[in-house]
């Protein structure tokens, strides 16, 4: 009778209990810091492969734009592993689907956004165009503001609010 009692399997309708640790996991401020730390630590981790391998591979390699591209890329892929890990889903909100025509309506409202700014700036006389350099630094600049425009994306909608929204409600986060 005891060994019966000990051995049996839980009803079908209970659920598993979640250990102590994977509970603390889901809790809001907790799983904000897990996906910074993880964010922050692949990024460091991109940072630290450009500086030891610049020196052994030659100079320019590897150049700015593979660095943006391997810290874009490295930050997509620990969010979706962070979620897929902690939440057991799929990170549908960096599908895609959908991502070329948010990123040319996000482009357009963003550069429509500082050309205002900038115009309202000459307007008032703070602002005066004294010579046009290289179109090479606008592609510079272009290439940044993309690379870490995502980035903030990723950390700002995809972690603290979406994960605030979760736990406050719409309106408090």
């Amino acid at each position: 009778m005891y060994d019966r009692v000990m051995h049996e399997s839980p009803a079908p309708d209970e659920k598993p209990r979640k250990g102590w640790l994977r509970r603390a996991a889901h809790f809001p401020v907790i799983r904000i810091l897990l996906f910074t730390a993880g964010i922050s630590a692949s990024l460091h981790l991109v940072r630290l492969a450009h500086d030891g391998l610049g020196p052994v591979l030659g100079e320019g390699w590897p150049s700015s734009a593979a660095n943006l591209t391997l810290q874009i890329l490295a930050v997509h892929v620990v969010y979706c592993g962070i979620v897929r890990l902690l939440e057991q889903r799929r990170a549908e909100e960096l599908a895609l689907s959908g991502a070329v025509r948010e990123t040319g309506a996000g482009v357009l409202v963003g550069g429509g956004c500082l050309t205002v700014t900038v115009g309202l700036i000459a307007a008032l006389g703070y602002y005066q165009v004294e010579e046009i350099g290289a179109w090479s630094a606008l592609a510079a600049a272009f290439h940044m503001a993309a690379g870490s425009s995502y980035i903030e994306e990723v950390i700002f909608r995809g972690v603290i609010f979406r994960v605030t929204e979760e736990a406050l409600g719409t309106q408090p986060a």
